[in-house]
């Protein structure tokens, strides 16, 4: 059995396997047959109405999702399906390309558009500003695993490192689910998700100019950390004062002491980007992991710029 990886036209992707001889039936006719599968529920889908477009070949999927479509003679066609699900998701999976060979099965695997793809796809049909892309996840209790409707999904992002980053507040629905069209492309982003005393991991994701990106979220009883740190000659061994510090896509920033000491408190746990700016020493950096309600320390050691003398 030959199996090749054939992609269909919209937001389907489908296995299609082939060349499996066929005992008797018609001479130079073929059967396609396969899975139809609920990306959006995890199981296969029954009562999908599945055809060969512009022929009167087709065939309803039964309990556990397969069906079969006997006797076609040999071309190419095109397959679609359909089921009220999709009416509800308000997607269209698209066309399939298939080329029925006689005396052969042809395999075909096929799939409901995921969540988070019907979710993304309505940016298809809003008009995007330039710059940007989609972004979407979904929120869940870290505990029991059931969807956060109304969670606070915060995005934060810098242009420059000099500046407050922008921000924007998302919520939830009812599913748990989030999303926004406009998110700034090309420019790492902060995320995290928040609802009452539970909090998400923060997390550093980057969206493609009309692209789209996943971040999704758990949801904890979490508690803030202390952030302590010295930043040190690489070479010398000695503190480096007046250096800035900060956390990217954040507020927390400071400057180092003369003993070459930052401190943070009240920082959310998960993942960052510690930034270092000194005149002598450009700019560094390195990732922070932040645990939830610990005190942690911190020694970054940077090297020295090297300045060319004309």
């Amino acid at each position: 059995m030959t199996r090749q990886r054939l992609a269909g036209i919209g937001l389907l992707s489908v296995t299609v396997a082939a060349l499996t001889a066929v005992d008797g039936g018609a001479q130079n006719t073929g059967i396609v047959r396969g899975l139809v599968y609920d990306s959006t529920a995890q199981q296969p889908l029954a009562d999908a109405a599945v055809f060969l477009w512009g022929t009167p070949y087709r065939s309803v999927t039964d309990s556990v999702g397969r069906f079969e479509i006997a006797d076609v003679p040999s071309g190419d066609y095109t397959l679609y399906f359909f089921h009220v699900r999709l009416g509800e998701l308000g997607v269209s999976p698209g066309p399939t390309p298939v080329g029925v060979v006689g005396d052969t099965v042809i395999e075909v695997e096929l799939a409901t558009p995921s969540i988070f793809t019907s979710i993304v796809s309505d940016c298809l049909f809003e008009e995007r500003r330039p710059g940007t892309g989609a972004l979407a996840g979904w929120v869940g209790d870290g505990e029991t695993g059931m969807p956060m409707p109304r969670a606070q999904v915060d995005l934060a992002w810098s242009t420059s490192a000099s500046k407050e980053p922008s921000r924007l507040t998302l919520e939830a629905d009812a599913g748990g689910w989030y999303r926004t069209c406009e998110a700034p492309a090309d420019v790492p982003i902060t995320a995290s998700a928040r609802f009452l005393d539970r909090q998400g991991l923060r997390r550093e994701v980057t969206v493609s100019e009309g692209g789209v990106a996943e971040a999704g979220f758990l949801l904890w009883e979490v508690r803030p950390s202390r952030v302590t740190g010295r930043i040190v000659d690489a070479e010398a061994g000695r503190p480096v004062a007046e250096a800035e510090v900060w956390l990217r896509g954040t507020s927390f920033r400071g400057i180092t002491s003369p003993d070459g000491e930052f401190r943070f408190g009240q920082v959310p746990p998960g993942s960052y980007m510690l930034f270092v700016k000194h005149l002598g020493y450009g700019v560094k950096q390195d990732t922070l992991e932040v645990p939830s309600g610990e005190e942690i320390s911190v020694d970054m050691r940077v090297d020295a710029e090297v300045f060319e003398i004309a």
